[in-house]
């Protein structure tokens, strides 16, 4: 059975132990995943505080073994490998910057998020089930993040299998939709201003795109149910 990459990333949850120091990873804080085969069938993954692999000699053993993705094995200028420890720092600082750039992404795209969260809110409430049944918080975030088009791409996003995407998908891809064709609005509007102002002369030709009322989040979220009611879905997780 073949091994899966070892990962850092951030603690989504705080609820993993280090197995070095015995004490909980807070949540959003680093943390790297070590598979090891369980009883020769499965691979499972056990958590660590990066500074534990770092400072301990069990931890440095432990990543010096490490199976790390492509990625982090990087090569300094003479060709070289870098050290184990230099990866170590490298892939933090990595998926630091990353982070950084996705809450930026995400506050951008704030409007989406709530329409997404309130989508999901109403959608738990006809199941009598808890928000976080429907999906994770993180899972909502990959969706503000990837704005995936059609249920292909929905697939992709981690907590949307083949059910799940296709009893949500059309509900969830219509408001992902609706707020890509605003973002393009945006765009073109701008666009011909700056032209306007630059002295172009418009292009009549041009397909226009259709301006339609601005509607609130409640206001989609109805629609999309009354939409998706017509063409006989049926919610189910």
């Amino acid at each position: 059975m073949v091994r899966p990459d070892d990962k850092l990333e951030f603690s989504p949850t705080g609820r993993a132990t280090c197995r070095i120091c015995k004490t909980k990873i807070a949540k959003g804080s680093v943390r790297a995943g070590i598979h090891y085969l369980h009883e020769g069938i499965n691979w499972y993954c056990k958590y660590y505080h990066k500074d534990c692999l770092k400072t301990t000699s069990q931890g440095i053993s432990l990543w010096k073994k490490a199976k790390l993705p492509p990625e982090m094995l990087l090569k300094q200028k003479g060709g070289n490998d870098l050290s184990r420890m230099n990866l170590l720092d490298l892939g933090v600082s990595k998926i630091e910057k990353k982070k950084r750039v996705s809450d930026s992404t995400i506050r951008e795209r704030k409007v989406l998020r709530e329409t997404l969260r309130l989508l999901r809110r109403d959608i738990a409430r006809r199941l009598h089930h808890e928000p976080y049944k429907v999906f994770h918080n993180s899972t909502l975030d990959a969706l503000v993040l990837q704005l995936p088009s059609n249920e292909t791409e929905l697939l992709k996003i981690s907590g949307f299998g083949d059910k799940k995407t296709a009893s949500l998908g059309p509900y969830v891809l219509p408001i992902i939709r609706d707020y890509k064709r605003k973002q393009l609005r945006i765009t073109n509007s701008s666009s011909n201003n700056n032209k306007n102002y630059a002295g172009a002369v418009p292009n009549l030709d041009d397909e226009e795109i259709e301006v339609v009322g601005e509607v609130s989040s409640e206001q989609l979220i109805d629609q999309v149910f009354k939409e998706a009611e017509k063409l006989g879905n049926v919610i189910s997780l």
